[in-house]
Formats: C-alpha cells, sequence, structure tokens
C-alpha cells in the first residue's frame, strides 16, 4: 500500500511556500488499524495522527487522550505494526 508524505515549509512572514516536497511511502498497515494498534497500548480517545518518517521509517504518531485526561503519544510502525519506542 502507498501512502504519500507532503512536508510544506511556509514563511512565517509572508506566508509563501518556500518548499513542497511530496514523497510516497511504502506503508504496510492503515491509518485506522494503527490507531487501533495505538489504543491497545493506551487506552483513550485518538486526537490526531501523522504519517512521518524517523530514521529511515515510516511511523504513525498517534496522539490520545487517555482515561485519565493527560496525552500521550503513541508510535506505530507504518510498515509492520510494532510500536515504537
Amino acid at each position: 500500500m502507498h501512502r504519500k508524505l507532503v512536508t510544506i515549509n511556509v514563511n512565517c512572514d509572508n506566508g509563501k511556500v518556500v518548499k513542497h516536497e511530496t514523497q510516497k511511502k511504502q506503508v504496510g498497515i492503515t491509518k485506522t488499524k494503527a490507531h487501533s494498534i495505538a489504543l491497545n497500548k493506551c487506552k483513550g480517545t485518538v486526537k490526531s495522527s501523522t504519517l512521518s518518517k524517523q530514521n529511515g521509517t515510516c511511523i504513525y504518531i498517534i496522539k490520545i487522550t487517555a482515561q485519565n485526561h493527560k496525552e500521550q503519544t503513541v508510535k506505530v510502525n507504518a510498515e509492520n505494526g510494532s510500536i515504537c519506542s
């Protein structure tokens, strides 16, 4: 499965796009599956999620509002679904 990772750099002074980069990323699991994996690790509600690349690996960064009302971040490997430390 392919997903696109889009990076846009914007000049904060004038709002103009300085750099726009689109990369195709190979991912093995969907965002919905990544949410499920993250919620199994940390019970709560998904607040946001993004697909990113860290150290050459595609990961979903998922922010969860936990049951204790604290925000937790869970990183899920987008290729194999494992939790990243």
